[in-house]
């Protein structure tokens, strides 16, 4: 009994995350943080609010961008103890696009080819911006540089998107979102230092899509029943985990957001099929649910044990 335990704390040592899990609490609106360390994650902490559920996280720079409903990108300071952290605003998405429709919510979000890419989707509107934020000083407000590469009025022609604002990723030179709606990959690729950018459809058939990632040399797409690996034009089932929502890389696993269950979930990066996960963080008692968008940083100091 004794060598059993043993081996079950070695085995959580190894793979216990260094780090915090952040990710919008499903019907709340807010941003939370789970601090993990050797012994697990502990209880998730608001640290923002107003907040759009299927929206982009993004690490930067030491902060954290998110999305607000009020249309703007902010930047953060992620290790807030508390929602009265100030916060600064990096895009405003309507000063951004004066002429739209305002009828939208702002979805994935992702830096490629040093440029932050906006995907926001609606009745009213629907597209991907591209914010030339890399070339600014820190902290200033990029909005002036955004243009609009993808969209405009939803639709299922080849410029166009859904009117479900999803995930978005970077995959080498190409940036990538989900059309929720039109069942589809679609892929972005702009010319530095321009606007104009080839829209192309990846991958179609996919029921739903929601988050996507470039995880380790795969690309991973959520799905209403399962994660599919998308390659080259096609896809497989990459796991039968249903009513996922985004996804990430955290200190080497791939983290699932649950809508399902509300938990979030670590797959092995280098399972090919049939991928079960478990749980790294349990929704259960703890008043917050995960299942939109997800992120994960290391922690800035020494590694902690979190109860």
């Amino acid at each position: 009994m004794a060598m059993k335990l043993l081996l079950v704390a070695l085995w959580a040592g190894v793979h216990a995350l260094d780090g915090s899990i952040f990710f919008t609490n499903l019907g709340k609106d807010e941003l939370m943080r789970a601090d993990c360390g050797v012994s697990g994650c502990g209880k998730a902490l608001p640290i923002a609010q107003h907040v759009e559920t299927y929206s982009g996280l993004v690490p930067w720079n030491g902060r954290l961008l998110a999305a607000l409903k009020s249309h703007q990108v902010v930047e953060l300071d992620p290790w807030c103890q508390d929602t009265s952290c100030p916060v600064k605003v990096l895009v405003d998405v309507d000063r951004a696009l004066p002429r739209v429709n305002r009828s939208f919510s702002l979805g994935g979000m992702t830096w490629c080819q040093d440029a932050l890419y906006l995907v926001f989707a609606g009745p009213g509107a629907s597209g991907v911006l591209r914010c030339a934020c890399a070339a600014m000083p820190e902290l200033t407000d990029c909005t002036e540089s955004c243009k609009l590469v993808d969209g405009w009025t939803p639709g299922n022609a080849s410029f166009q998107l859904s009117s479900f604002a999803a995930g978005a990723a970077c995959d080498g030179e190409r940036m990538l979102v989900t059309d929720n709606s039109n069942w589809r990959v679609q892929a972005l690729n702009c010319s530095s230092g321009t606007v104009s950018c080839t829209v192309e459809t990846v991958v179609k058939g996919l029921k739903w899509p929601l988050g996507i990632a470039s995880i380790g040399g795969k690309l991973l797409v959520t799905l209403d029943e399962g994660i599919v690996e998308l390659k080259e034009g096609s896809f497989s089932s990459w796991s039968s985990k249903g009513d996922t929502g985004f996804l990430c890389q955290g200190d080497g696993r791939i983290l699932v957001a649950s809508g399902g269950d509300g938990h979030v979930w670590s797959f092995d990066p280098a399972c090919d099929a049939h991928c079960k996960g478990h749980v790294v963080w349990n929704s259960t008692g703890t008043g917050a649910r995960s299942g939109g968008a997800i992120a994960y940083m290391a922690h800035p100091g020494p590694r902690a044990i979190f109860v």
